[in-house]
């Protein structure tokens, strides 16, 4: 499996349809993929690709203007959940933030088990509860 990281305009359709589709599946409550490419902001499709072209998880990280850190959202197809996929999609998130703007990441704690997972990921992120 590979980590590919894209601009939001550079995806190919197959791309933008398999990301909607696990996010569809996934059944979270963040706005559409379709709405998230269409706003007008620095942002990066971060993508666990098998050579087939499956995708297994996305994230997605924003910089919006006048904000002092990045939106970030990360799905993984519950089928391939605990198996770092989750892990190397935020640390490649991370990496990106620390190039670009030297901003944290704001994440959304959903339920207990995003909150697991963010908790085990080491400090430096902006936690939101929404439960």
């Amino acid at each position: 499996m590979r980590i590919k990281v894209k601009k939001p305009a550079s995806l190919t359709a197959v791309e933008k349809r398999r990301l909607s589709h696990l996010h569809l599946r996934n059944g979270m409550m963040y706005p559409s993929f379709q709405d998230a490419l269409k706003w007008e902001t620095p942002a990066w499709v971060i993508m666990a690709k098998e050579d087939d072209g499956t995708i297994e998880g996305w994230a997605f990280l924003e910089d919006k203007t006048g904000q002092r850190q990045f939106d970030f959202m990360i799905y993984v197809r519950k089928a391939r959940r605990r198996e770092g996929i989750g892990t190397r999609l935020l640390r490649k998130a991370r990496k990106i933030a620390e190039e670009w703007r030297k901003k944290p990441l704001a994440v959304t704690i959903h339920d207990d088990l995003s909150e697991g997972f963010f908790n085990n990921q080491g400090p430096g992120l902006k936690k939101e509860y929404w439960y």
